[in-house]
């Protein structure tokens, strides 16, 4: 048997490599209750894209912010094109896996993008906040609605997270919090840019 430190360490560099790293599985809540949520497994292609978006140690809150933004979009347009083809049985479409989308709740949007967010958190990728809780919001117009409450460990600032349209794929929206009269800001940071996938 080869002991060689350096035939050790390509070993272990190769049993490490994310390319090596099958995709985790997630919970997915459907249509207008969550009382089965599916688990759906993402992609290992899918996830070592996922990987190398955190894999900057010297990234700012802004860069982790916008990494957690392209992340939630990419997993969840796995995730929909999975339920797609499932639900089908025959090619996943964009059209299918959309119409899958929304038909989910606003609720249930919300608790899967916690769940991504959770799995993201578990593994470590996401270093430079963490999720407090879900928030309910009034905006001046009296107009209501939902968002996640994360905090920045550098700054101790907080942040909401927004979902942004009705498509899978679509990056959500980080805004500074406001409180308490104007409870998010109209103006939000910077939007991630979405990024393909070939899954």
């Amino acid at each position: 048997m080869l002991r060689h430190p350096a035939y050790l360490l390509f070993l272990a560099l190769a049993f490490y490599s994310p390319l090596n790293i099958a995709g985790p599985s997630v919970k997915v809540c459907q249509l207008l209750d969550c009382k089965n949520p599916a688990t759906v497994e993402i992609s290992d292609a899918t996830w070592s894209q996922i990987k190398a978006l955190f894999s900057d140690s010297l990234q700012t809150d802004v860069d982790e912010q916008d990494n957690i933004a392209n992340a939630i979009a990419i997993i969840e347009k796995n995730i929909f094109l999975s339920l797609a083809q499932h639900t089908s049985k025959t090619k996943a479409t964009n059209e299918l896996s959309q119409k899958l989308y929304a038909d989910i709740s606003q609720d249930n949007r919300y608790r899967n993008l916690k769940n991504i967010i959770g799995l993201l958190l578990d593994r470590h990728l996401i270093t430079h906040h963490y999720l407090r809780s879900s928030i309910n919001l009034k905006s001046w117009a009296g107009i209501e609605s939902t968002a996640l409450l994360l905090q920045s460990h550098n700054t101790s600032r907080l942040y909401l997270l927004k979902i942004n349209g009705s498509i899978p794929g679509t990056p959500p929206v980080f805004y500074p919090y406001r409180e308490p009269a104007e409870t998010f800001s109209e103006h939000p940071i910077k939007p991630a840019q979405p990024q393909t996938t070939g899954n």
